[in-house]
């Protein structure tokens, strides 16, 4: 259960996890309110309803917030999630207006296990546990698309016992899906699979940051920056936020932590690995600190409120 391994990988940890997604508001409303709400409780989910992305020289930018989806939510496209929470709480008769969310970073294991726990409810999945596949027997290729309707794939299974070898069953099947890994048991067992492989000639290197929260909490707890470099971009993706997504409004304590993903060229990716941590903090303070270069303006100031918030500075 979720509630479990929370608890054991969080018991220890003292910062989040480098290997999270970054999840788009229609695949979160999947989980449902009980897990998004238990992700947000345990912090597990980093939620950002604002995103700022500019390239490495000239104006461009992009300001994206979370009152951007209200046309798609209003027409039922897009579910706004911080409302279905609300809903699903005693703070649904606040009366307060909740900001969508553009999306959320959520660590690997919280993830995997708040999608296991939604199969598990789900009566339309047989999932079978402590189970070890010993043999597959699948078609020839040279008779695949040959024999209408095309014959099943058995599936040798162990269900392994306590204190013996195991009961042996067999699972046919007319659709097997190798979803196994980068070493597949199935396609090796199987045959080779056709492959296509190509290189982008770029490597990512991530890891996870401190922010200093000394001049604004709430906007770079809530922001997803990304910059475009010559040779690839750099993401600063929250993670631990400290947010609370009831009253929408930070904690008073707890460090903020943002993942970052850096990709580059393989020559640089390895010149930044061997930089020392403080080393590393500055060049990326260096780049997220740059741009937009905004041109002069071409019109009197409106001296409306609002625009993009303040890139953040991070800390060692």
């Amino acid at each position: 259960p979720l509630d479990e391994l929370v608890e054991q990988q969080h018991k220890n940890a003292t910062t989040p996890n480098a290997r999270a997604y970054a999840i788009s508001p229609t695949s979160l409303s999947y989980l449902g309110p009980s897990v998004l709400g238990k992700l947000i409780e345990t912090n597990c989910c980093g939620v950002y309803d604002s995103m700022q992305v500019w390239e490495h020289d000239g104006p461009a930018q992009l300001h994206f917030v979370g009152e951007d989806l209200e046309g798609a939510i209003n027409e039922g496209r897009l579910v706004n999630l911080q409302q279905l929470l609300n809903d699903s709480t005693s703070n649904k008769s606040t009366g307060r207006k909740n900001r969508p969310w553009l999306g959320a970073v959520i660590e690997d294991a919280p993830f995997v296990s708040a999608v296991w726990d939604e199969l598990r409810k789900d009566d339309r999945i047989d999932l079978l546990d402590k189970i070890q596949v010993k043999s597959i027997k699948a078609p020839n290729h040279s008779d695949m698309g040959k024999i209408e309707p095309p014959p099943p794939v058995d599936i040798t299974c162990v269900r392994k016992g306590v204190n013996d070898e195991g009961e042996e069953f067999t699972i046919s099947s007319n659709l097997l899906v190798a979803a196994d890994g980068a070493n597949s048991f199935i396609r090796r067992t199987v045959g080779t699979f056709p492959m296509i492989t190509r290189s982008y000639g770029r490597m990512a290197v991530t890891c996870t940051v401190e922010l200093d929260t000394s001049k604004s909490r709430m906007g770079m707890a809530r922001t997803a920056f990304q910059r475009f470099l010559p040779y690839g971009p750099i993401a600063l993706l929250p993670v631990w936020n400290s947010v609370d997504s009831s009253s929408d409004r930070e904690k008073e304590s707890g460090p903020i932590y943002a993942n970052v993903v850096w990709s580059t060229l393989p020559s640089e990716a390895k010149y930044l690995l061997s930089l020392s941590s403080e080393e590393f903090i500055a060049a990326l303070n260096e780049y997220l600190c740059q741009g937009p270069n905004v041109n002069p303006s071409l019109l009197p100031d409106s001296n409306q409120p609002g625009g993009p918030p303040a890139i953040p500075l991070l800390s060692t």
